[in-house]
């Protein structure tokens, strides 16, 4: 028997291997932006916690600095920043970089904000002030 489709063989991998690349630089771009958004996360909450017993304008100062330093592939950050009395909130922003809004408009996953608090910690010079200042009242 004499096979006569000898292109069939051709085709069929071809659509086989494009399928396949696609998956594969999917997991790619995917595994790029788990990424991101960890060391997103990660930055920010080490900068916060670093910072913590700062004043506010300084607080402020770090974090941004440290969120400029990321590696990031994927993302583009931006970041606002605000204080209360016991607390530090960071509320991040993430945005697709230029080159990837194409895909973000067939995925629709890239656009994320988070919100982070760290608890204000008092520098040791003002807990060893307040404390001359209640023994102060003591004697």
């Amino acid at each position: 028997m004499k096979k006569t489709n000898k292109g069939e063989i051709s085709i069929e991998t071809a659509i086989v291997m494009a399928v396949i690349l696609m998956i594969i630089g999917a997991l790619i771009y995917f595994s790029l932006y788990v990424h991101d958004v960890v060391a997103i996360k990660a930055y920010t909450h080490a900068a916060m916690v670093e910072s913590a017993a700062d004043d506010y304008g300084v607080f402020k100062n770090k974090v941004s600095q440290q969120l400029k330093k990321m590696p990031l592939f994927v993302l583009q950050v931006s970041t606002s920043y605000s204080e209360n009395i016991d607390f530090y909130t960071v509320e991040i922003v993430e945005t697709p970089h230029t080159t990837m809004k194409w895909l973000n408009s067939i995925i629709g996953l890239l656009n994320g904000k988070h919100t982070m608090k760290v608890t204000r910690k008092i520098s040791t010079d003002r807990m060893y002030l307040f404390k001359a200042i209640e023994d102060g009242f003591k004697k």
